[in-house]
């Protein structure tokens, strides 16, 4: 649960939606990053990260390993060695995280290496630390009292994307079974999209309602787009969407309770 807090008319609070940083990855554009961090820090905005945000794949058995990707830093007791500087740059920024949630990259080490990085990250930074999925609730208070309730429901992501749909389908599937949820947010594809579903419902007063399911997929900090060869040209692969998405509640009108919400991108 997340409480905030509306003024009334012209009120506005900020989230930072964040996926796929893959942190420890030479690709990472860390100083993208921390200027959204930064902007976020300065705007008293929440920080959500969704998954992947280690990169993780250096391990001994890890058949995607590549000295190419692998910082001289982390040489030494790797694993550690990733924890340590994440939680080093994210350290400023504890106040403002609301949770870190676990993507396949960690989930991977998980199940081969038998160590939570999530779980290990949130605790030296004494944030929430979330599975795969999940829920996340936004209480809006206005004059001391509840006036609106959005739920968030979060998902790393699955499937690859699909280099003409780039994922935007999966979003129907997940509205099927998300009735309660007002907004929808993903990654794992390094694709940026928002599509809006205007869901239709009957309360148990017999009265019926609508309501617009947001859905957001999160771009990545991870460039790995090289325009004369490597790995991404060979398969054809275009370059992908970076930085980080802004989820921004509106009090637009002084009626109580009347509260909107929009994504707006973070490059």
């Amino acid at each position: 649960m997340v409480a905030t807090t509306s003024t009334g008319a012209g009120w506005a609070q900020d989230f930072l939606l964040i996926a796929d940083v893959h942190f420890d990855n030479p690709h990472c554009k860390r100083g993208l990053l921390r200027q959204h961090l930064d902007m976020a820090q300065e705007r008293g905005a929440g920080i959500l990260i969704v998954g992947d945000w280690f990169d993780a794949m250096q391990s001994r058995d890890d058949p995607r390993r590549s000295k190419a990707s692998l910082s001289p830093d982390f040489l030494v007791d790797y694993i550690d060695s990733v924890i340590d500087d994440s939680v080093a740059f994210l350290r400023p920024y504890a106040e403002n995280i609301v949770m870190v949630s676990e993507g396949n990259h960690e989930s991977a080490i998980r199940k081969k290496v038998e160590t939570n990085l999530t779980r290990r990250l949130a605790k030296e930074l004494g944030v929430e630390a979330m599975r795969y999925s999940g829920w996340v609730q936004f209480r809006i208070m206005e004059g001391g009292r509840s006036r609106r309730l959005v739920n968030l429901y979060f998902t790393h992501g699955s499937g690859g994307g699909g280099p003409v749909t780039k994922g935007v389908i999966q979003h129907n599937r997940r509205a099927a079974m998300l009735n309660d949820a007002q907004i929808v947010v993903s990654g794992h594809i390094h694709e940026y999209w928002t599509v809006v579903n205007t869901v239709h419902g009957i309360n148990g007063a017999g009265k019926p309602y609508f309501f617009d399911q947001l859905h957001i997929s999160l771009p990545t900090y991870k460039e790995e787009f090289e325009e004369m060869e490597g790995y991404h040209t060979e398969k054809g692969r275009p370059p992908k969407p970076l930085g980080g998405v802004w989820l921004r509640f509106n009090a637009r009108h002084s009626a109580p309770g009347r509260i909107s919400y929009e994504a707006l991108r973070a490059e």
